[in-house]
């Protein structure tokens, strides 16, 4: 999921590809195609050096965010989705487990 936000964080890093995200289990990934794109990581917990980072994504021009089998190139499970100018946090899934009552990331 997607937030509109006002700004990327200052400290942000500058990540060197266009993928947001990619499925661990399903050889697939979420990339941003055509646009002009810039995707940032953001460490909110840096005291925790294994805490997963925030994701940014400045959107300059119309882009489209692609689901897709690494191996192939191919369109995944999602079908494509237009995505505006601006800037983006994305939102990861959780869910908690009802034993060890411990949040843990919805993996792909």
């Amino acid at each position: 999921m997607l937030q509109s936000v006002d700004r990327v964080p200052r400290r942000a890093k500058k990540s060197p590809d266009n993928i947001i995200a990619l499925g661990e289990a399903t050889n697939h990934a979420h990339i941003l195609d055509g646009g002009q794109t810039a995707i940032y990581t953001f460490n909110e917990s840096f005291w925790n050096k294994d805490a997963i980072p925030t994701i940014f994504i400045e959107i300059k021009k119309d882009t489209i965010l692609r689901h897709i089998n690494i191996s192939t190139g191919k369109q995944a499970d999602h079908a494509p989705v237009e995505l505006p100018p601006g800037i983006y946090k994305v939102i990861h899934q959780v869910e908690m487990n009802p034993f060890d009552r411990k949040l843990r990331l919805v993996l792909d």
